[in-house]
Order: structure tokens, then sequence, then C-alpha cells
């Protein structure tokens, strides 16, 4: 695989007006990672050629992609490969939590099987959910405590399990407690706090033991990132912010070749875009 370097290719970020606003904001700082585009002038330091269908980034600045062919790679925040695995056995991945470098989740939806990988790409622990009668799962993530979040949409709960397929912890019937309910797409756990994405009613929000919090109204949404006080997302072609405390969404300028429908992810001074000619990541 060819790696390019850039280093004289730089271009201005810059947080503009706040386009939605629930309630009169209040002065708070921003989270260094969102603080960091308004005003920095970012340098293309790396263009990784291969095609990704999902990007995601852990602490340690390492990004690892989804091909379209259904590897995962594992990269430096420089562009150079660390590590490949596949198991087409599986079908196609949709997902990777990268949350714990040392434990990477990854989500085979076809055969409802998740995989946990160590910091070398190397299979640690195998999870199969139709030996917990699941099935349709469609939204789950890595728990803080190393354990398995995921939304059960036969019995409408979010529900905790080890990788003995024992339930750990679980929500109340949400047939029970909201009119309509979700339809989730996507779940992180960030903070002590679990956030749900229903592209059509919003980000549900609920505390570390599964219990309902309140709702963002943001829709739409494919993915999002929480950094620090606010959550982070792509949608129509721009970045916004949206303020968990002041309630305000800021939209965030990107580079002119970033595309709608383009993955993106940002973790500290780096940020990766992924397009149709690959993926470049960006040094603010």
């Amino acid at each position: 695989m060819k790696i390019q370097l850039f280093y004289w290719y730089s271009l201005v970020l810059f947080i503009g007006n706040a386009c939605v606003t629930v309630q009169p904001p209040t002065t708070l700082d921003e989270p260094k990672e969102v603080q960091s585009l308004v005003d920095t002038n970012y340098t293309r330091i790396a263009q990784i050629e291969e095609q990704a269908t999902f990007i995601t980034t852990d602490k340690l600045l390492n990004v690892y992609l989804i091909t379209r062919r259904g590897e995962l790679v594992k990269y430096t925040p420089e562009g150079k490969e660390l590590a490949r695995y596949n198991n087409f056995s599986l079908g196609q991945p949709s997902l990777i939590d990268a949350t714990n470098p040392f434990q990477v989740l990854v989500y085979y939806p076809d055969f409802m099987t998740v995989v946990t990988l160590d910091n070398t790409m190397n299979e640690a622990a195998k999870y199969e959910l139709f030996d917990l009668e699941l099935n349709n799962v469609d939204a789950l993530c890595f728990s803080a405590d190393g354990n398995v979040w995921l939304y059960d949409p036969t019995t409408f709960q979010l529900k905790k399990i080890d990788r003995n397929s024992a339930t750990l912890q679980e929500s109340n019937d949400f047939s029970q407690r909201f009119d309509q309910l979700p339809q989730p797409t996507f779940l992180l756990e960030r903070n002590n706090a679990l956030y749900l994405n229903d592209p059509k009613q919003g980000v549900f929000v609920f505390d570390a033991y599964g219990q309902y919090l309140n709702t963002i109204p943001v829709t739409g949404l494919k993915r999002f990132q929480v950094l620090d006080d606010q959550l982070v997302y792509y949608k129509s072609g721009a970045l916004q912010a949206f303020h968990l405390k002041s309630l305000t969404t800021r939209p965030i300028a990107l580079p002119a070749n970033v595309q709608r429908g383009d993955e993106i992810s940002i973790e500290k001074n780096r940020l990766f875009v992924a397009t149709d000619e690959g993926v470049s990541c960006y040094l603010f």
C-alpha cells in the first residue's frame, strides 16, 4: 500500500455562528478537540490510499478502517499500516469500537457475531448473539468495564452482556417508556452515559445503568462522537458540534474536498477524513 505524505498543504477551519439554539447559551469552555478547530491551520500529513466504509480512532491516535473488501486495517496517525485482520466467513463488518485500544470490538451483523481483537489485531474473544436468543441487533458498543452494551429489539431493552452470555444490566422496557419506540442505528458509551441514535427521533441519553435521562433533538445522524461536553457529528456535508450543556449547535468548516457521505473522525490533534480517494490525515 502506498502512503503519500504532504507537508505544505494547509487550510483554515473555523466555527461559524450558532445555527440552532434550543435555549440561550451560557459561557462554557469548549473541549480542546473542538476548540482547536476554530482558528488553527491544518496540515494534511498523510494520505492512506485505501477506500473505507467505516473509520474510527483510539485515544493513542491510531486509525482503524473497514475496507470495501471487508478487512480491518490499523494505521498510525502518520498513515503507516500496523496490522490487518479479516474473517470473510462472517461477512462484511459494520462497526469498529476502539474505545479501548487494547481491546477493539468488531461487529459482523450478517452472522450476529461480535469479535474482540487485541492491540495487534489478533482475535481475543467472540460473542455469538444468536446464542443469547437475540435477533437483528443494529446497535451495540463496548462498555467501560469491558463488556458489551446492545439494544435488544425483541424485548425493547438496552442490555449489558459479558463474554459468557450473561446479562449483567438491562433497562426498562422501552415500549412502556416511549410513545414511539426508538429505532437505534448506533450506540456509544462515554463519560458514564449511553448515547443511542435514532435518525428520526434524535439521540437518546441514558445513565450507566441504562436508565433514560433525556433526548438530544438532533436527527438524521449516522454516527457521532462525544468529545468532553460536545456531541460532534457529520451531517449534510458539514461537521457540527452540539454542546451538551448550553444546548447550542455550531457548524465547523471542512476541507473543500470533503463530500457528503464521507466518514470523519477527530482524535486529539488529528482529523481523519475518508473520501473516494482514501483517508486523509490532518494535523492541527
